[in-house]
């Protein structure tokens, strides 16, 4: 007599089917999830090495900072000075901020990546920016106007930074 029947070969054969192919999809899950983080995590790290490589971002970036130390933003946020190079400074700078906001909102950057390198410089730009923000919402009726970096800056943001 045999040991297992033909019956209860075919059934056990069945499950075990049914579980291997179970198993592969439960490792195509993990795989594709795995594969997001890090594209995730390279996606910020291109983003962080375009900041420190790209002359263009350089430049902005030094613009950005002397206008930043010299203080009263908020000038450049007139109707006449919109057309200034200082106005299309601060605009390409939030513009930036806004874009990694929402690339962090919706988790196509890597959130904990990014804060570890830029968390403090983030902050900072913005509460520097921040009255610019204002009288550009107020000027434009707009005020939804950086709201994306704004809701990041406060998440961030330290006891005592006032943001």
């Amino acid at each position: 007599m045999p040991w297992l029947t033909q019956d209860q070969v075919q059934n056990y054969g069945l499950w075990l089917q049914s579980g291997a192919i179970f198993l592969s999809f439960v490792g195509v899950i993990i795989s594709a999830m795995v594969t997001r983080g890090v594209a995730r995590r390279r996606a910020t790290l291109d983003l962080i090495m375009s900041e420190q490589t790209t002359e263009l971002m350089i430049e902005l970036r030094k613009k950005f900072l002397a206008l930043k130390r010299d203080g009263q933003l908020v000038k450049y946020a007139m109707s006449d000075q919109m057309t200034s190079e200082e106005a299309a400074v601060l605009r390409a700078t939030l513009n930036r901020y806004e874009l990694i906001a929402i690339g962090i909102r919706e988790k196509t950057l890597n959130a904990r990546v990014y804060h570890s390198y830029g968390r403090s410089t983030l902050v900072g730009d913005w509460i520097a920016c921040k009255p610019w923000v204002v009288q550009r919402r107020q000027t434009m009726n707009n005020p939804k106007l950086y709201e994306h970096v704004e809701a990041l800056a406060r998440k961030w943001a330290k006891a005592g930074e006032n943001c």
